[in-house]
């Protein structure tokens, strides 16, 4: 993914429940993450 501009990236959109890691790395000066973003909705059985 190139990142040209400021704005919010979708970095991973995964539907599986579990564990997971995501490693972020960038050869290019000036690259800043300020915010991440997680959002998890987890429906309980019969409901």
């Amino acid at each position: 993914m190139a990142v040209d501009k400021p704005r919010m990236y979708r970095l991973v959109d995964n539907r599986d429940l579990g564990s997971h890691e995501l490693a972020l790395g960038t050869s290019s000066l000036g690259l800043a993450a300020y915010a991440f973003t997680f959002v998890s909705c987890v429906v309980p059985e019969g409901g």
